[in-house]
């Protein structure tokens, strides 16, 4: 995948994003897509999803700016870092990308694209309350995270503050243990899995590491890693799905 093309796409005010996104999940995969107001949107809308993978679709205020000034990404200067507002427009593609029929998910995943990230997790909440078939769902919350140098693609970030959190917690982290690339730690910063937690739902954050803060429009992270991360996504959507249906027999 050309990510520096596909996220230069997504370098424009929301409301154009959203038409963007929409439009793409509805000519390049073969689900359902729809736009719910205040929620954000839903792909793959289910009755009792197994892995519902959160992605939010809004940016910080300091971004808008840039935005509007046709503000792009660009490789740096060794040609092998991609430079720019990468909260969340990299998760966002990586996660599009892994919609397509070709990557081969599971019918029982569900993805939601959330707004209001960045100010409350409204999109995040407004979905979890327009629900009632979570019981047995588990979230999988695609973000940034501060990386500098790391030599991982992929960070799972994960608290204990629910009991199918712990019982998810051993496979993602075994995960973790055979994976040089995919790092593990109990320190989350926050995100829409703070509103998933609240509401007594069950959820980790994996993470792409990145250099220059969070919220700058110089952000920067290795390009190979980007393919990294979304490996990882992919196998651990099959790990999570696989150990959430084992713990739904019970």
């Amino acid at each position: 995948m050309d990510y520096l093309v596909e996220m230069d796409r997504l370098c424009v005010p929301e409301d154009e994003k959203i038409e963007v996104m929409f439009q793409f999940l509805r000519n390049n995969t073969n689900k359902s897509v729809e736009f719910i107001e205040g929620v954000g949107i839903i792909w793959n809308n289910q009755i009792n999803p197994n892995v519902i993978v959160v992605s939010h679709l809004d940016v910080n205020p300091n971004f808008k700016k840039y935005f509007e000034d046709n503000g792009k990404f660009m490789m740096g200067e060794n040609g092998n870092r991609l430079v720019g507002p990468l909260d969340n427009l990299a998760a966002n593609a990586i996660v599009m990308d892994l919609l397509r029929p070709e990557s081969g998910l599971p019918e029982d995943v569900m993805v939601v694209f959330t707004v209001e990230e960045e100010c409350g997790f409204g999109g995040m909440r407004r979905f979890i309350e327009s629900r009632d078939d979570l019981d047995s769902s588990y979230f999988i919350n695609t973000d940034m995270t501060f990386g500098s140098e790391s030599q991982e693609s992929a960070i799972i970030e994960i608290d204990d503050r629910t009991d199918k959190g712990l019982k998810i917690r051993g496979a993602v982290r075994s995960y973790a243990k055979e994976n040089d690339t995919c790092g593990y730690t109990l320190h989350r910063e926050g995100d829409d899995v703070n509103a998933i937690l609240r509401s007594g739902q069950s959820g980790f954050s994996l993470c792409l590491p990145i250099s220059g803060g969070m919220h700058g429009i110089h952000t920067s992270v290795r390009y190979e890693l980007l393919d990294g991360y979304r490996t990882h996504l992919k196998e651990i959507i099959s790990v999570v799905k696989d150990r959430n249906a084992s713990l739904a027999i019970f």
